[in-house]
């Protein structure tokens, strides 16, 4: 799931090979892309206020035009495998895509091309990626519980968390500043960075019962949103370093102390995804086959979008993975 910078349009894809193209304001469809032949969708970015690219289960990426409704590029074959992750830099000159194929590519949108190709791992998958709001850094987590910072000019490695958690990572997530990164993991716990020092900050140890599934950062770097397999969503204070109370406080299975906020979804579904508007009032949330929006001033739904699709979201597919 995916928002539009100017919050015009919500895009969602799912298991049932379909993307749907939302009217934000009027919580409308208005179009939808279909393609069985490319499998399910994996990941969506959009990118000057009016593309989209995404990427598919069968291994390949493909950029839409959402004003014209038509299909501008098809990356065949961009990896080996399918396409977990999908980022476009700031200029949107530049798709970065990460794959179960353990690597990392780069591709110029314009001479639409692929122009290099980062071995994050030689053995294990990555599931996860996110690029810096200056377009200079790429950061990949993978199930080799390491983080790779790449940095996309000279497409080299500049720095790497080893063994950042115990288990594979599965979201990431950078502060539109560039000061802080968000990592999730299959460990169930969450680790803040700051990129600058290049030093771990705090570990949210244990704060979900099940895989991380998606990370957002507030625009104002607040916040730290988390969505997990538990099918809860978590709010986290980045300079408190603790829980925040938000929506209703609320108590779910084991008891932490320092928890103050725990929203419940949907029948406790997985959490498929997380999307928040540019000013960050609105906090998209996909889960099971529905969608649901929260104000995160008045700390109420807004709306409830229900069976939005005909199958279960599927862009990590982390029960799987793990």
């Amino acid at each position: 799931m995916t928002l539009t910078a100017d919050g015009k349009y919500m895009i969602t894809g799912s298991e049932d090979c379909t993307i749907k193209v939302f009217d934000f304001t009027t919580r409308q469809e208005v179009h939808h892309f279909t393609d069985k032949q490319e499998g399910t969708i994996q990941s969506l970015k959009t990118f000057g206020n009016r593309f989209l690219v995404a990427g598919f289960e069968y291994q390949s990426i493909k950029i839409f035009d959402l004003e014209t409704k038509e299909l501008v590029h098809h990356f065949t074959d961009a990896h080996l495998n399918a396409v977990k992750s999908v980022a476009v830099a700031s200029d949107g000159k530049f798709l970065v895509s990460c794959s179960e194929d353990r690597s990392v590519k780069v591709f110029n949108i314009e001479a639409k091309m692929e122009i290099a190709s980062l071995v994050h791992s030689e053995y294990m998958y990555v599931n996860a990626l996110a690029m810096t709001s200056d377009g200079k850094y790429v950061i990949s987590g993978a199930q080799d519980k390491c983080i790779k910072i790449f940095e996309l000019s000279s497409q080299k490695e500049v720095y790497c968390f080893e063994d950042i958690h115990e288990n594979g990572i599965t979201a990431l997530a950078v502060s539109q500043d560039n000061q802080y990164l968000a990592s999730g993991s299959s460990d169930q716990s969450i680790k803040l960075f700051d990129l600058r020092s290049r030093e771990v900050l705090h570990h949210f140890q244990y704060c979900h019962q099940r895989p991380i599934t998606t990370l957002v950062i507030t625009p104002d770097s607040r916040f730290i949103i988390s969505g997990s397999a538990d099918g809860n969503v978590h709010i986290f204070d980045i300079q408190a370093k603790k829980f925040v109370s938000a929506f209703r406080d609320v108590s779910f299975g084991m008891s932490y102390a320092s928890r103050v906020f725990c929203l419940i979804l949907m029948n406790k579904e997985l959490v498929d995804c997380l999307a928040l508007t540019s000013e960050g009032r609105f906090l998209v949330v996909g889960c099971a086959k529905d969608i649901k929006i929260f104000d995160l001033e008045t700390r109420k739904q807004v709306y409830h979008f229900k069976e939005a699709h005909q199958s279960i979201f599927c862009f990590k597919n982390f029960i799987i993975k793990i």
